[in-house]
């Protein structure tokens, strides 16, 4: 019973990463990647453990566990880290797109413009 309680790891992993990006799908990745460095760190620990280096405890709720979920915690940190660098790449680009456009003189896209351009070129493509 108290192995199926890491999986309310997981669940605060993931609203943390909802916190901190705001974004349901990077707080899923962010929780992948958290998954997979405290499984990998873990059966690092295993192997080593049959190889004969015992250099921690490879039960979960043991201190092989404690480090286990340090690893995993840094390596969701990298993620968050290379996420914020991209998106902050993404708002730059943004940014300078809608600059080029005012300084043509257009007008900031909008949902209502987008379909009314997509429909004028449906009908100039079917009248051709």
């Amino acid at each position: 019973m108290g192995n199926l309680g890491l999986g309310v790891i997981l669940v605060g992993v993931y609203i943390v990463g909802f916190f901190y990006t705001w974004s349901l799908r990077h707080a899923f990745n962010m929780t992948v990647w958290f998954g997979i460095g405290w499984m990998g760190s873990l059966f690092v620990f295993y192997i080593l453990e049959q190889l004969g280096y015992g250099i921690v405890s490879t039960a979960p709720l043991g201190s092989g566990g404690a480090v286990a979920l340090a690893i995993a915690s840094v390596v969701a940190f990298v993620y968050y880290r290379r996420w914020r660098k991209e998106e902050a790449e993404r708002q730059r680009i943004k940014a300078e797109e809608a600059a080029a456009r005012r300084a043509r003189g257009e007008r900031e896209p909008s949902l209502i413009g987008n379909v009314a351009r997509a429909i004028g070129k449906m009908r100039s493509s079917s009248d051709s």
